[in-house]
Formats: structure tokens, C-alpha cells, sequence
């Protein structure tokens, strides 16, 4: 038996050499997870820092031109002195005008609607031009979307104009 007991005592040592060797392994395995993990998160998140250093900067950047931009939009407020322009310019030039009718045209916009003027007009053919010309120039964002013109046995210009232009929605979701 003594011969055998320096032989059982070396493979006893071996047995906790290699059980200690695959647990320190395994803790090892386990640290390196979770310190990959933990530097994946720590690249998203300086990703996510990017992105938004990225946003503050075209914020920041733009700030002026939205300001510029939202003069040009009609608020919800301001859409009567919009009608009542289109009205002064046909006074100023010398033109009958009568509103046919305003209406708010279906967008998939999120803050801002597109409202239709229809309207017509009656005059010579140099005031029907000039005021043409004047609405086409509206300091809003408007755009003259169609205008057509008739002229009567009496030489008297009849037009009938349609107008779109842009304006804030009353409820933003």
C-alpha cells in the first residue's frame, strides 16, 4: 500500500489541479461576457452621444433659417389676414374679388395643413395681370396652384384663382 499511496496523493492533487483550473476558467469566461457586454453598451451609448451632439449641432445650426422659415407659415390665428391680403390686393389694383370658398386640403403633415382659397375676380385685362402677379408674390408660402381667365362680350376680364398655402395646425398631436 505505501507504494500505491504516492500514486493515489498525485492523482488526488491532479483531480483538484484540474477541477480548480476548469472553475478559474470558468470565472474567467464569465468576467470576460461581462466585460464585453459592458463595452458594447458603452459603444452604443457613445453612438447615442454622437447622434445627439449631431442633432443639437443641426439644431443649432438651422435655428436661423426655421426662423426665416416660419415667418413665411400662416398660423392658425393669422388665416383670416391671409383672405383679407387677397382682398387688399384686389382692391389695390383696381379688381372685384369674391371668395368662393376656403378649404382644408388632407396631408399626411404632422404640424402644418395645406388650406385651399378659391376665389374669382373681375377687371380689365392690365388690372387681371397686375393682381395675378400679386398673388403669385404672396409673402406667405403660398403658391398660386391655378388660375384660368374668361373674357365677356363687354371686354371685362373674369379669372378664377385657386391658392394654396401652408398653415399650422390647430391641435398638434
Amino acid at each position: 500500500m505505501k507504494k500505491f499511496t504516492p500514486l493515489i496523493l498525485g492523482c488526488v492533487c491532479l483531480v483538484v489541479t484540474v477541477g480548480l483550473f476548469l472553475f478559474i476558467n470558468a470565472r474567467i469566461s464569465g468576467f470576460v461576457t461581462t466585460i464585453a457586454k459592458a463595452k458594447e453598451g458603452s459603444f452604443s451609448t457613445d453612438t447615442r452621444d454622437q447622434a445627439l451632439k449631431r442633432a443639437d449641432t443641426l439644431i443649432a445650426e438651422t435655428a436661423l433659417n426655421r426662423a426665416e422659415l416660419a415667418t413665411f407659415i400662416v398660423s392658425d390665428s393669422d388665416s383670416v389676414r391671409l383672405i383679407d391680403t387677397i382682398e387688399a390686393t384686389a382692391k389695390r389694383e383696381r379688381v372685384t374679388a369674391t371668395i368662393g370658398s376656403v378649404t382644408v386640403v388632407p396631408t399626411e403633415w404632422t404640424y402644418h395643413e395645406l388650406v385651399r382659397v378659391v376665389f374669382s375676380a373681375r377687371g380689365s385685362l392690365t388690372a387681371m395681370t397686375r393682381f395675378a402677379s400679386a398673388i403669385e408674390t404672396l409673402p406667405e408660402a403660398s403658391r398660386l396652384a391655378n388660375v384660368s381667365f374668361e373674357i365677356s362680350d363687354a371686354n371685362v376680364w373674369f379669372a378664377t384663382f385657386t391658392v394654396d398655402f401652408i398653415k399650422e395646425k390647430s391641435s398638434k398631436p
